[in-house]
């Protein structure tokens, strides 16, 4: 009997000394609670859920005793903030028993979440630096509370983000209706880049690139960007070590500048695009220069063959006014022909040639016709380009053939009376 005794109360030892979740609760303020529930092992935290509690703020989450680490959620009731991760651990001997008073436990803690894949790290007072959990001059669940409220009231928190190309922001982030978003809260999308209102669409960034570029500026929202953001001014440090503190993207590159291109990606694409717009505007003024030329040229021909037909023309008339006197001579050299001139007058405006000559007599008279044959005119024009250069026999069948397709072969006069040598007829 006494031997089953002892092994009933050694077997109750053995069962109390195994793990078990417990509530360990700590006075803060003489207020406030903060309720820690955790799995204890002979009295000490070991592997398993991990769950603090202080004034409507919530850490939830999983301890492993290898390295002290936690990783959990922030909640504010009840919707989840961020994700969070650090090291818990005492300050005498690294392990935390439940008898451990509250300023020994202390925490380094990191809020952080993700955006379109993107791990989000967000910079507070409280990121990364070890801080008492319990201690009464502890700040680190005010901080937790007043992080929460800020997230539910949508006002700016500073972050840093981690994209999966080695791209790192630095700059706003704000809790909207789908969660984290990048950029200002309130923060009107761009409607066309380089025409922006700076106060309700800008906001200040710092931006890398995988490459070692650096930006620090202005940037709108951009949803077509795996980012969310597109720089637009400020000052570029390229991976060179050239700088550029007066740096801006025109909206007509816009679209050029995508998520996976670096800045000296961009430059250089856009060096290639200025030396061909500049190679391309050098040829436009080329194709100018030389259309100004041609123009000029031909301008001086025909001023040219204008002075040439008005020197032709008054030589003729001249010519004619000596032969004819001043007024026929005149008519003649216009074109123009009057009843009462003589045929020979007549053929110096009409080519005998291309007519048909009729005579008879009547009244003791002689009545001679003269009438246009086409034929005639043909055969003229034909024996005229044997006479001719192949160029200038195409160029006068062309201009014959155009002037046909208008009507302009058509004679002045097609009839012309004669009686006893002078015009008495003109059709």
């Amino acid at each position: 009997m006494k031997r089953l005794l002892i092994f009933v109360f050694a077997l109750c030892s053995c069962m109390n000394l195994q793990a078990k979740e417990s509530k360990v609760l700590y006075k803060i303020d003489g207020v406030k609670s903060l309720i820690a529930i955790g799995t204890f092992e002979n009295g000490y935290l070991t592997e398993g859920r991990l769950y603090f509690s202080y004034n409507l703020v919530m850490l939830k989450g999983t301890y492993s005793p290898s390295g002290s680490t936690f990783k959990g959620s922030l909640h504010y009731a009840p919707d989840k903030v961020a994700d969070c991760y650090g090291i818990i651990y005492n300050t005498v001997d690294k392990r935390i028993s439940k008898k451990s008073s509250a300023s020994e436990w202390m925490i380094e803690l990191h809020l952080y979440t993700t955006i379109n894949n993107a791990r989000v790290e967000f910079d507070n007072a409280f990121a990364g630096a070890t801080i008492q959990v319990g201690d009464d001059k502890s700040l680190i669940w005010k901080e937790l509370l007043s992080f929460a409220q800020k997230t539910k009231e949508s006002n700016d928190l500073n972050a840093t983000i981690y994209y999966p190309n080695g791209n790192k922001y630095i700059g706003p982030i704000h809790w909207g209706d789908s969660g984290w978003e990048i950029g200002k809260y309130d923060c009107k999308e761009y409607l066309d880049v380089g025409y922006y209102n700076p106060t309700e669409e800008a906001f200040n960034i710092s931006y890398t690139w995988s490459n070692g570029d650096h930006f620090e500026g202005s940037a709108l929202l951009c949803r077509d960007r795996e980012d969310g953001i597109i720089p637009i001014s400020g000052t570029m440090i390229y991976n060179n070590g050239s700088r550029n503190a007066a740096w801006r993207l025109w909206s007509k590159y816009y679209k050029l500048f995508t998520f996976d291109k670096s800045p000296s990606q961009l430059k250089e694409e856009l060096n290639k695009i200025e030396e061909r717009e500049r190679q391309e505007a050098w040829a436009a003024q080329q194709r100018r220069s030389r259309e100004i030329a041609l123009k000029e040229k031909q301008r001086l021909i025909e001023q040219q063959n204008q002075q040439k037909q008005k020197e032709e023309f008054e030589n003729k008339e001249q010519m004619l006014i000596q032969k004819y006197g001043d007024n026929h001579g005149k008519l003649l050299a216009a074109g123009k022909l009057e009843l009462g001139m003589t045929k020979q007058m007549c053929q110096e405006v009409v080519d005998i040639k291309c007519y048909d000559i009729g005579k008879s007599s009547y009244a003791g008279h002689i009545v001679e016709t003269w009438t246009f044959n086409k034929e005639k005119q043909d055969m003229q024009v034909a024996a005229a380009m044997t006479q001719l250069s192949g160029e200038e026999a195409v160029a006068l069948a062309l201009l014959m053939g155009f002037a046909d397709s208008i009507g302009a072969s058509n004679p002045k006069y097609s009839l012309l009376v004669f009686t006893d040598g002078k015009l008495t007829g003109l059709y």
